[in-house]
């Protein structure tokens, strides 16, 4: 049933895109079960035969003018045929069809024709509803033009009327299938590009958009949820900062400050393993979260990063600065909260600081900070 514009002629439909019976694994047992559900058997071909010969060869352009003064009649469908143009098309294709109208409704030729209707009228977006209506508007224009021998043999017309309704229901279902497959298609490829959005939206709302790092609100969830977590696995924090940043905005400016954000950046990155979570805390200063790490592993990896950052010069637009990092590192203990964690790394950092910086500083545990800070 091919009205809209954008549904060709069956076989110009095939010639343009891959075959459905091969893709939606219509194999010949599978083709014999549709015809079983249908009630179609060998016997029918033969009024198929007279379908063609006494019906739609004699009336062909009569029930297409007639079906088209149908679909007319209804404003939806007249909506979507619109146009001399697409009239043109409309009786084109809907006499295509009929011409082939059980014709070897067996085979894999017209499996596929019925197929590439279903999806033409999909990509059109014909209404379901409309579409199988106008199954039901054609079988009434073509049983009003039964020859009157047939109709004064009431069992030979019986038999002609079940075939004819067997023939529809199986041109009926194969393109609804596709029809689903398709519109079912199109719905996973717009909740597959809803899922990219999201997380391209997740990853602007965590990110620092300066350095590409988690950014402050981020990185605090990831050490929260990564303490949630732990299950008395070992879990480790890096918190780091650059050495009299402020001394580097002052003499060269802002601009080149930044530069030098960046590049730490990329050297901070490049020591860190996969699995490690790096976020910009706030200006020059970092935190690196790091899971099922020990604190003998974490000082490796903090010594690790100071020796990127520090041990080579940063050479930007021809000038050679040099810059080194602090770090204070520790490791979590049991039912430590996030800001106890991040109070004994910061204080592990201060340390490295007062202690002549460009070094790593390994906390205490919290019960020796405590006493300390008391």
């Amino acid at each position: 049933m091919d009205y809209p514009a954008a549904a060709y002629h069956p076989m110009q439909i095939m010639e343009k895109t891959a075959s459905l019976v091969h893709r939606l694994g219509f194999s010949t047992p599978r083709r014999r079960a549709y015809l079983a559900m249908v009630g179609l058997t060998g016997s029918d071909h033969r009024w198929a035969r007279y379908l063609q010969k006494y019906i739609i060869r004699p009336h062909c352009e009569t029930l297409v003018d007639h079906f088209a003064t149908a679909l007319l009649a209804n404003p939806e469908a007249r909506a979507l045929l619109s146009g001399e143009h697409t009239m043109a098309h409309l009786r084109t294709a809907q006499s295509a069809y009929l011409r082939t109208l059980g014709t070897s409704f067996g085979g894999a030729g017209y499996f596929e024709s019925r197929l590439q209707i279903g999806h033409a009228h999909a990509r059109a977006a014909v209404p379901l509803t409309l579409y199988l209506a106008s199954y039901c508007q054609l079988q009434l224009l073509i049983l009003a033009h039964v020859p009157a021998t047939l109709r004064a043999d009431p069992a030979r017309y019986e038999a002609f009327v079940a075939f004819l309704l067997k023939i529809t229901a199986l041109d009926m279902a194969l393109a609804t299938e596709t029809y689903h497959r398709s519109r079912v298609g199109e719905l996973e490829q717009s909740i597959t590009a809803l899922r990219h959005e999201t997380t391209q939206l997740h990853r602007l709302v965590d990110t620092d958009t300066f350095t590409g790092l988690a950014n402050h609100a981020h990185i605090l969830n990831v050490l929260t949820e990564a303490l949630r977590r732990t299950g008395g696995a070992p879990l480790s924090l890096i918190i780091a900062d650059l050495d009299a940043f402020k001394a580097i905005n002052d003499a060269y400016g802002h601009p080149v400050g930044d530069q030098v954000i960046h590049e730490v950046t990329a050297r901070m990155q490049a020591a860190a393993r996969r699995g490690d979570v790096l976020g910009r805390y706030g200006g020059d200063e970092f935190i690196i979260v790091l899971k099922d790490t020990t604190l003998a592993t974490a000082k490796t990896i903090a010594k690790r990063i100071r020796a990127h950052v520090g041990d080579q010069p940063l050479e930007l637009d021809g000038r050679t600065i040099h810059v080194t990092m602090s770090l204070g590192v520790a490791s979590a203990q049991a039912g430590e909260d996030a800001d106890t964690f991040i109070a004994r790394a910061d204080h592990a950092l201060y340390q490295a600081k007062q202690t002549g910086r460009n070094r790593v500083v390994v906390s205490p545990a919290v019960t020796q900070l405590v006493a300390h800070l008391n």
